[in-house]
């Protein structure tokens, strides 16, 4: 089994052909979604949202790839 730390340090392409993209995705919106946190504590809206945006994204594409 490929480790979260494996899979986030994967190019897009290596987690496609590795069978891992669904939590590469996974792994990627946890990682906006903690830097939406830490901006939102500076007091950046515009950045937290754009964070939270790249969060959805990757979620999305997750649900895709289980497909």
């Amino acid at each position: 089994m490929v480790s979260d730390d494996e899979i986030m340090a994967m190019p897009q392409g290596d987690a496609d052909r590795a069978g891992v993209r669904d939590r590469w995705e996974q792994a990627c919106a946890g990682l906006h979604a903690a830097q939406a946190r830490r901006v939102g504590q500076l007091g950046d809206t515009e950045l937290t949202e754009a964070y939270r945006g790249l969060e959805r994204d990757a979620l999305q594409r997750a649900a895709q790839a289980r497909r």
